[in-house]
């Protein structure tokens, strides 16, 4: 009886897409009125298919946060499987 090395491999990549949306923000100072835990939104922006929104808490999102604001990256519409990673930059 002889024997058969069988070898097998599986090669599993995704597509890295880089995309950069500008959220500008004038007049901070008179966003403050809308209270905490209240947000506002960017439009709605397209990145391979999938539409995306920054929302902007100019209190912070929680009770408990004194002087601080929130960003968060929301996923609007999938229409493919999708992964993220973003980074938030803030310019004075």
């Amino acid at each position: 009886m002889s024997s058969t090395l069988q070898t097998t491999a599986c090669v599993r990549g995704m597509e890295k897409v880089t995309s950069t949306h500008m959220f500008k923000i004038m007049g901070y100072s008179l966003d403050k009125h809308i209270g905490k835990g209240k947000f506002l939104e960017s439009t709605i922006f397209d990145v391979e298919g999938n539409y995306w929104s920054i929302q902007y808490y100019p209190n912070g999102c929680l009770a408990a946060e004194d002087d601080d604001i929130s960003i968060f990256i929301c996923l609007k519409i999938k229409l493919e499987c999708v992964k993220a990673q973003y980074n938030f930059t803030i310019l004075d």
